[in-house]
C-alpha cells in the first residue's frame, strides 16, 4: 500500500470527526468504502454548491460549505485531482484547515480493500496482487494503449512520463488541419466527425477496425492507467483478459446517475434500442442500473479477441441510438453518446465478469 495511503488511513483513525468534501461518485465511493472497512461514517458531505448534488445521502446531510461549522473536522477531499487547488482555497476561505486529499491512487487502494471485504465482487483482482519477476521484451510490438488528446484539450501543468507502450492518438482529427500526435483517428476505417458527441468513443471504433495488436487499451491525455513496466508479462503469465480502472459506486444507483449526463428523452431512447436490439438482455439491463457497481471513463486495455467481440457489441447498439435521436430530438446535449457508452461499457463489463478475467487497477491523473 502506498505511503500517503496509510497516512491518510492514520488520519481517518484518529479522528474524532470526518467530513467528507464531495458528494458525487468518488466520495460517494470512499464513504461506503471507510464505513465497510473502518468503521467510520462523516458528520456530512460538504459541496460547494447544492445545484445537481443531493441533500443526503443514507441520512447524512450533504451541506454548503459556507454553513458548515465544524472547523475541528478533518476533511476528506474526495473528489478528481483537477479539482483540489479549487478547494484547497475554498476551504481555507471558510476557516478549514485541517484537510487530506485523497488521490486517486489512494482511493483505488481504499476500495480495493472494499471490494475484497464486501463481497460484492468474488471476482476482483487487484494488480497489486498479482507478481510477476520477468522483465518484458516484447512490449512495444504486443501491446499499444492509445491516450487520447484532442486539440480542445486543456494544457497539463505536470509533466507526463509515458511508457513505451503508450501512444499518443488525435480524437476528431477530421475535424481540424492542427495536428497534435503521432497517430489520427480520421486514417483507415474511422468515424473521427462524430467526435463532438463520440468524444474518446472515435479512438475506440479506430482501434478496433485498424488495429492488429495483441493486446491495446484506451486512455484519456489526463487520465492513464497506472501500469509496471512488464505488464505485458504479467497478462500473459495469468492469462488475463484485460485490465479495468478499478470499479466505484454510484448513489443511488446507475440509473439516477445519469441525470447529471444526459436528458431522460435520450436516456429513454437508449433504453428502448436496447431492448430491440438485444432483448434476451433487457432484463440484464435493468438489473444493472438497479444496482451500484459502476466503470468510469470508458478506460481499459483488453486482449484483441475481447476487443473485437466488445466493439462489435457496442458499436451496433450506439449507432442505432444516434439514428433514433437524430430523428426524434432537434435539441442534442454535446457528448451525450460518450455518456451513453460510459453506461452501457459498465455494464458490459459487470455482465460479462464471471466470463472474462479482469485485473483492476488504479488511474493517474494529471492536472
Amino acid at each position: 500500500m502506498d505511503s500517503k495511503t496509510v497516512e491518510l488511513l492514520h488520519q481517518v483513525r484518529n479522528a474524532e470527526k470526518i467530513i467528507i468534501y464531495g458528494a458525487q461518485i468518488f466520495s460517494y465511493s470512499l464513504y461506503r468504502a471507510l464505513k465497510l472497512s473502518e468503521n467510520t461514517v462523516p458528520i456530512c458531505f460538504v459541496v460547494s454548491n447544492l445545484i445537481n448534488n443531493p441533500n443526503k445521502i443514507d441520512d447524512i446531510e450533504v451541506k454548503d460549505i459556507s454553513l458548515c461549522h465544524d472547523k475541528d473536522a478533518l476533511v476528506l477531499i474526495a473528489v478528481p485531482e483537477y479539482y483540489h487547488d479549487e478547494i484547497i482555497a475554498t476551504l481555507r476561505e471558510y476557516g478549514f484547515y485541517r484537510y487530506e486529499v485523497v488521490s486517486s491512487t489512494s482511493h483505488h487502494e481504499i476500495m480495493s480493500i472494499f471490494w475484497k471485504m464486501s463481497g460484492l465482487m468474488p471476482e476482483y483482482i487487484c494488480l497489486s496482487d498479482i507478481e510477476s519477476a520477468v522483465t518484458d521484451k516484447k512490449m512495444n510490438e504486443e501491446l499499444k494503449i492509445f491516450v487520447v488528446q484532442s486539440v480542445k484539450d486543456k494544457a497539463l501543468r505536470m509533466e507526463r512520463k509515458l511508457a513505451s507502450y503508450y501512444h499518443a492518438i488525435q480524437a476528431g482529427a477530421q475535424l481540424t488541419d492542427t495536428r497534435i500526435a503521432q497517430f489520427l483517428d480520421n486514417e483507415g476505417v474511422n468515424i473521427s466527425d462524430k467526435n463532438p458527441q463520440y468524444c474518446e468513443l472515435t479512438v475506440a471504433y479506430w482501434i478496433w477496425k485498424n488495429t492488429q495488436i495483441d493486446y491495446v487499451g484506451l486512455c484519456h491525455y489526463r487520465r492513464l492507467l497506472h501500469l509496471p513496466d512488464n505488464i505485458l508479462t504479467v497478462l500473459e503469465e495469468n492469462q488475463f483478459d484485460g485490465i479495468l480502472p478499478s470499479p466505484l459506486l454510484v448513489y443511488p444507483n446507475a440509473e439516477d446517475h445519469h441525470t447529471r449526463y444526459v436528458t431522460d428523452a435520450i436516456w429513454g431512447i437508449m433504453l428502448e434500442v436496447f431492448s430491440r436490439v438485444y432483448p434476451s438482455h433487457s432484463y440484464r439491463l435493468r438489473e444493472f442500473l438497479s444496482q451500484q457497481r459502476f466503470y468510469v471513463h470508458n478506460i481499459w486495455v483488453l486482449k484483441k479477441e475481447r476487443m473485437r467481440e466488445f466493439c462489435s457489441w457496442l458499436f451496433p447498439l450506439l449507432f442505432e441510438i444516434e439514428r433514433v435521436v437524430d430523428e426524434t430530438i432537434d435539441d442534442q446535449p454535446g457528448r451525450y453518446m460518450g455518456y451513453l457508452a460510459e453506461n452501457l461499457s459498465a455494464f458490459y463489463f459487470t455482465v460479462n465478469a464471471n466470463r472474462l478475467k479482469l485485473l483492476h487497477t488504479s488511474e493517474l491523473v494529471y492536472v
